[in-house]
C-alpha cells in the first residue's frame, strides 16, 4: 500500500507526538509499504530525526491563511496518489473534508470526539470543534482509537474502529542499568501546565508538586517545563530543565527510579489512556505512578502503580506512592514484561485494518 499520513503538527521540534508519527511511518515501510508524512506545521523547517522518509510540510500561515495552506498541503497529497491517507483527528478544515471524498481515510483519534478542543479554549472554538469534527468521521473508511474508553464514547458506532494503544519502538531505547543513588528519584517528561489554574491541566503538575511538598527525602526532574511556567515557587527538592531532546533528557532518565504519568486524565472527562510519555518510561526500564488504567495494561502490573482517576487521587494515597517507590528503587522493568507495546505487532495490526476496510469498500480481490 501507499500511504499518506496526514498531521497538523509542528514538525520543527522533537517531541514524543512527532515521534509517535515518525515511528508509525517507518513501521509501515519496513512492513513492504510505501509511506509520506504531509504536515500542516508552523515551518517548513523539518526535524532531522525524521530523515530517511518522504516528508513535506507546509506553514499553516495565520489564522486567515491556514484553510488555503490546508488545501494546499491536500493538493500535495492527491498528487501523491496514495491508497489511502492516516490522518491524526485534529482542527477541521474545508480541505481536509473534500481530501477524505475522494480519497479513502482513515482516522486517528487520541481523544474521545466529544472533549473539547482544548481544555480552556474560548467558546467558539469549543463550538466550532463540536460542529466540524463530526462531518469528518461521517466521512472515515475506519477510526483508531488509542483508548477502548474512547470508542465507547463514540458518536459515530457505525463506522469500522479498530482499538490500538500508542506502541513504542523498544529498539531506540537502551535497557538503563538499576539507579544507585542514597535518594529516590523521580522524572515527569510532559508540556509547561496549559493554565494557571490547576483544574484546567490534566497533566496535574500541581498533584506532583505536592507529592515533592510530602516527600523533601526525594527529588524530582520535570523535563520540558521551566520555573517561568509555574505560577508558584517550586520546591527545593524539584528541578525544571526546560525543552531537551531525548538525547539529552536521556541520562536524566537513567538517574531516575521513578517515571510519573498523566495523574488528572479525569480533568479532561476521561477514563483510560494510552500515554506516549509511560512507553517510553518503561522503554527505559523505569516503573511508573500513573493515574488512570492503561490501554496495554488493563488490570495493572506489578511495575506500574495506578492510582484511582479522580481529583485527590495523589493526596488520598501517599502511603501507597511511598511504599511503590521504596520498592522500586533501585529496580527496573524487564523488557519481555513490555513487548506487547511494541510499535511493530501494532502497526502491523492497523496495516490489517487498513487493507480489510479497503477491500471492504472497494471490493478488491
Amino acid at each position: 500500500m501507499k500511504i499518506a499520513y496526514l498531521a497538523h503538527w509542528d514538525a520543527s521540534r522533537e517531541s514524543g507526538v512527532l515521534k509517535k508519527i515518525y515511528m508509525q511511518a517507518r513501521a509501515w515501510v519496513g512492513l513492504g509499504n510505501t509511506a509520506g508524512i504531509f504536515f500542516l506545521s508552523p515551518t517548513e523547517t523539518l526535524w532531522p530525526g525524521l530523515a530517511g522518509l518522504q516528508v513535506e510540510a507546509v506553514a499553516r500561515g495565520n489564522v486567515y491563511q491556514r484553510p488555503q495552506r490546508a488545501k494546499q498541503l491536500t493538493e500535495r497529497i492527491l498528487g501523491w496518489k496514495p491508497d489511502c491517507v492516516y490522518m491524526r483527528l485534529s482542527t477541521y478544515y474545508p480541505a481536509f473534508e473534500d481530501l477524505m471524498k475522494v480519497c479513502p481515510t482513515f482516522l486517528e483519534l487520541n481523544d474521545s470526539d466529544r472533549f473539547d478542543y482544548h481544555i480552556g479554549s474560548s467558546w467558539w472554538k469549543k463550538v466550532y470543534q463540536r460542529v466540524t469534527t463530526p462531518r469528518l468521521l461521517s466521512l472515515a473508511r475506519g477510526i483508531v482509537y488509542i483508548a477502548q474508553d474512547f470508542a465507547e464514547r463514540t458518536t459515530q458506532p457505525h463506522i469500522p474502529n479498530l482499538v490500538l494503544g500508542n506502541g513504542v519502538e523498544l529498539e531506540r531505547y537502551p535497557e538503563l542499568p538499576p539507579h544507585s543513588g542514597a535518594r529516590p528519584r523521580l522524572v515527569f517528561l510532559g508540556d509547561p501546565p496549559a493554565s494557571r489554574d490547576p483544574l484546567l491541566n490534566f497533566m496535574a503538575h500541581d498533584k506532583i508538586l505536592f507529592l515533592a511538598r510530602q516527600f523533601p527525602q526525594w527529588d524530582f526532574d520535570l523535563i520540558g517545563m521551566e520555573k517561568r511556567d509555574f505560577a508558584e515557587e517550586l520546591p527545593e527538592n524539584v528541578q525544571a530543565h526546560g525543552f531537551l531532546t531525548q538525547d539529552q533528557y536521556e541520562p536524566i532518565l537513567a538517574a531516575a527510579d521513578i517515571g510519573i504519568g498523566v495523574l488528572g486524565l479525569h480533568r479532561k472527562g476521561l477514563n483510560e489512556a494510552s500515554p506516549i510519555k509511560v512507553r517510553e518510561y518503561l522503554a527505559y526500564g523505569l516503573p511508573v505512578i500513573s493515574g488512570h488504567p492503561d490501554t496495554d495494561f488493563l488490570g495493572g502490573r506489578p511495575f506500574l502503580l495506578e492510582l484511582p482517576n479522580y481529583e485527590n487521587n495523589v493526596r488520598n494515597a501517599l502511603p501507597v506512592i511511598e511504599q511503590f517507590v521504596l520498592t522500586w528503587k533501585g529496580k527496573r522493568v524487564r523488557r519481555e514484561e513490555i513487548q506487547h507495546v511494541s510499535w511493530k505487532e501494532k502497526e502491523a495490526l492497523k496495516l490489517q485494518f487498513f487493507q480489510e476496510n479497503l477491500r471492504q469498500t472497494f471490493r478488491l480481490p
